[in-house]
């Protein structure tokens, strides 16, 4: 059994508000646990089966007909999440790091539907029938009054962010603001170094010259601007790919970095120069 999964949007600061609950955002893959008529599956939330991918889980205890909605994490030596080894774990047949499902819902229990209920109660009956162990813990909430401490907490420690979720609001399949979630970004200055031919993309590299990685999303209006750089300041070009002269600085939003040292999911944050005064 299948349930689409209800979505986060984005809000750009924290706030303290007694209507809200606030957790830990997780830096994993959204998993929904299902374990119906016996059997239990794991199910990404584009309906991926994962069961056989993350064997370890298959002898969690949980009461039969029941769906609890989870994120995948890797825990690294630090007791942080640590997506770039998630990554490597899907790959690798011997685990370097442990695997943790962190649970924050429950959608059914026993077979009963819980998604009409508000969120303060199902976060209560998943306390009350899912027992803890060292590969499924339950995501810790805190009120809402404190969410932007908890964020300041969260920012101290380098973690991805929090999520904010209206303490009564019911469980939707779909992208909802009754759930928000507030991202830790770090920000960092490149240079435009290229442009993808084909499928967009613009390539960054540091202050040093070293490449940093690629956006691959912009409005249309900065689109238009990369372009008209793209044509003014060309060095050279293949198939692939147009070579820029690095003159035009960027502000880059980014999750944090890869050990490799590029960026995950960079965005344009703002222009700052260029050469044509911009």
């Amino acid at each position: 059994m299948f349930i689409e999964p209800m979505l986060l949007e984005k809000a750009d600061q924290p706030f303290n508000d007694e209507n809200y609950i606030a957790e830990w955002k997780q830096d994993g893959w959204r998993m929904l646990v299902v374990k119906w008529n016996g059997t239990l599956k794991l199910l990404s939330r584009h309906k991926n089966e994962f069961t056989h991918v993350f064997k370890e889980f298959l002898d969690i205890d949980i009461p039969d007909n029941s769906i609890i909605d989870c994120e995948l994490i890797a825990v690294d030596e630090e007791g942080k999440c640590d997506f770039e080894a998630l990554q490597n774990e899907y790959r690798s047949k011997i685990r370097q790091y442990p695997l943790q499902l962190v649970a924050f819902d429950l959608l059914y229990l026993n077979g009963k539907d819980l998604r009409r209920l508000p969120l303060f109660e199902r976060k209560q009956l998943l306390i009350d029938n899912i027992k803890e162990t060292n590969k499924l813990v339950i995501s810790r909430c805190f009120d809402g009054l404190n969410a932007v401490d908890l964020f300041e907490l969260i920012k101290q420690h380098k973690l991805e962010g929090i999520v904010m979720k209206v303490k009564d609001s019911i469980y939707e399949s779909r992208r909802s603001f009754n759930w928000l979630k507030i991202l830790n970004l770090e920000n960092e200055l490149c240079y435009i170094s290229g442009v993808r031919k084909g499928s967009f993309g613009v390539y960054l590299s540091y202050l040093d010259g070293t490449y940093a990685g690629m956006i691959e999303f912009m409005k249309p209006d900065d689109r238009k601007k990369v372009y008209k750089i793209a044509n003014q300041l060309k060095i050279s070009e293949s198939d692939k790919q147009i070579y820029i002269e690095k003159k035009v600085i960027i502000d880059v939003s980014f999750r944090n970095k890869y050990k490799s040292g590029l960026l995950r999911i960079p965005k344009l944050n703002k222009w700052i120069s260029n050469e044509f005064g911009e």
